[in-house]
């Protein structure tokens, strides 16, 4: 039990469980250089090592997935799916007839409306005038500043970010982001001047602005330092409520434009029959690709995993060990043609395999393709359904195997934990790349670096969760081990005492036989009236008796020794 529970330690301690992966990672970031070209094809230190460390001939070689892999192709899938539409133009996106019937609808007839966003410390709302109404002439004959009376009709969402976000989509062409974009849920009368401290930002990037900006000012009013033109700035950025006002509206205007963009797509979509076949025509060329490039990889790993395991086999036992050859030719010969068996017998299924995992990623480009063409939360939702893809049919294989449920809990735990993490480091890549690429050879170090930082993360999660063992696994793998020990001894137990019994009947049956032959001879020597010296010796030394005395010559050796003879 002690020798068990050690044995179990050491196989998940921290030597084995987090160090070698951390180092494996290293390594897969150096030979997932683009320039080497190995990446693309599926070739990966790790992969390598696991699969070299569990080669067995008697199993058949299987196409494994890699999560950092399916994700660089489903971004490279992405990044191919982008329309260009060229430079932004406002003057072609806005609706001045859309802005002016918006506008018409919020005055009354002396020319002024409220501000449907901007209120005062206690709530008031602001009272807003045409540019050339009689008020604001009056004011500013006056000499007052006009620009928080003056009333202008801004876009919730501002157009260049609707031409960036939604211009991606080829569905979506620029009369359709017009309209989406002029929606009345899009426009708000504000002031002039709010309108000019909002500029071209969304009303969340504003306010995260202007919040940073406030708590700079007040500060510095705390320490007494703050300038007359500094209170003046302060006094002029909007109020909380405001900002509220403005975020509440900007999610109501993004839900309306997302919905209207979506129902343009889908419409789009059913109707443009080039559309739909551009989409197949972009995925075959694509999985056209990725199958030569995944073809060439699981061809190099299925030749190099035998040659490798027989290298590690002469290393470790010597040349001659298991290939029942005496010498070295012979037994290189003979390792030779193992391999090359190996080779002919899998190449066959290996094919199968990666031409059912080209059809599979030629069906999810399409779809890709398809989902890119969406916006919002509606796109967000079904790329991570399209990401998980792979974990998902992952997960569904793991339960339909003959592990038990916590071994299967404990496997889809990691597997989801995993690929949720490198999600979410590649999540990280603009800023990780952009610090890497300014160092000496930043170009070729971003493309190892994502690698690495992934994959180290990868195996610090799985090494953690083996420590938190959520499904106690490690009591069920200790069990089971004892099981399996007490098991093989019950079977060495019994085989033992099935080959006793054998052999003692074995041997029973034979001692019975020679007895049976000694009787019948001895019977058949007193009724015909032979001699039985035969007999008697042969079955004295059948019960392993020692006579003294065998022939005549030994009866009368005994007569004249000084022995005395006593006849019973």
């Amino acid at each position: 039990m002690g020798q068990i529970h050690q044995q179990i330690e050491q196989e998940q301690s921290g030597a084995s469980s987090i160090i070698k992966p951390v180092f494996l990672s290293i390594f897969d970031g150096l030979v997932g250089i683009k320039r080497l070209g190995l990446k693309e094809k599926g070739i990966t230190a790790s992969r390598l090592v696991s699969e070299v460390e569990q080669f067995d001939y008697y199993e058949e070689s299987k196409v494994e997935q890699d999560h950092r892999l399916d994700k660089e192709k489903l971004d490279a899938s992405s990044k191919g799916n982008r329309d260009d539409k060229g430079e932004y133009s406002r003057s072609e996106l806005e609706d001045k007839s859309a802005l002016s019937k918006h506008k018409t609808s919020r005055y009354n007839e002396s020319s002024q409306t409220y501000s449907e966003l901007e209120t005062n410390e206690n709530g008031q709302r602001r009272r807003l005038h045409r540019s050339n109404s009689e008020r604001i002439s009056a004011l500013r004959s006056k000499g007052e500043k006009t620009s928080k009376r003056i009333s202008h009709t801004d876009h919730n969402l501002p157009l260049k970010h609707l031409f960036d976000e939604y211009g991606a989509s080829k569905a979506l062409t620029k009369e359709d982001i017009k309209r989406v974009a002029n929606l009345d849920t899009n426009y708000d009368e504000i002031s002039a001047q709010l309108n000019t401290q909002k500029g071209s930002k969304t009303w969340t990037d504003f306010s995260a602005d202007v919040e940073v900006k406030r708590a700079e000012l007040l500060s510095k009013q705390k320490k007494g330092k703050l300038s007359q033109k500094q209170q003046q700035e302060l006094a002029a950025l909007p109020t909380k409520q405001t900002l509220e006002n403005a975020k509440r509206r900007e999610k109501e205007a993004r839900k309306a434009s997302e919905a209207e963009a979506n129902k343009t797509v889908v419409g789009n979509l059913t109707k443009d029959s080039k559309l739909a076949k551009g989409v197949v025509g972009s995925a075959a060329e694509q999985g056209k690709k990725e199958l030569e490039n995944r073809g060439i990889g699981e061809v190099v790993l299925l030749i190099i995993k035998p040659i490798m395991f027989e290298f590690k086999d002469i290393f470790a036992n010597g040349i001659e060990s298991g290939t029942d050859s005496h010498s070295t030719l012979s037994s290189l010969k003979y390792r030779l043609n193992r391999a090359f068996d190996y080779v002919k017998r899998n190449v066959a299924a290996m094919g199968f395999d990666v031409i059912k995992d080209a059809l599979l990623n030629f069906c999810r480009n399409i779809v890709n393709a398809i989902v890119d063409m969406f916006v919002g939360v509606l796109k967000k939702g079904l790329k991570i359904v399209m990401e998980g893809f792979s974990a998902i049919m992952q997960s569904i294989k793991i339960l339909l195997s003959d592990s038990s449920p916590a071994q299967k809990g404990d496997a889809i735990t990691k597997l989801l934990a995993t690929t949720i993490t490198t999600y979410v480091g590649y999540s990280f890549e603009e800023t990780i790349l952009g610090f890497v690429s300014k160092m000496p050879m930043g170009d070729i170090l971003s493309e190892a670096m994502m690698v690495v930082v992934t994959g180290i993360s990868s195996s610090v999660v799985v090494w953690l969760l083996d420590q938190l063992d959520l499904f106690s696994t490690k009591l069920e793998k200790r069990t089971q081990r004892v099981k399996e020990v007490f098991d093989l001894r019950v079977r060495q137990i019994k085989e033992n005492t099935d080959a006793f019994e054998t052999t003692s009947l074995e041997q029973i049956a034979k001692q019975r036989l020679a007895q049976r032959k000694l009787t019948h001879d001895m019977g058949d020597a007193i009724e015909q009236g032979n001699d039985l010296n035969r007999p008697v010796l042969n079955m004295a030394d059948w019960l392993k008796i020692d006579l003294k005395v065998r022939t005549s010559d030994d009866f009368i050796k005994l007569l004249e020794s000084d022995a005395p003879l006593a006849v019973n």
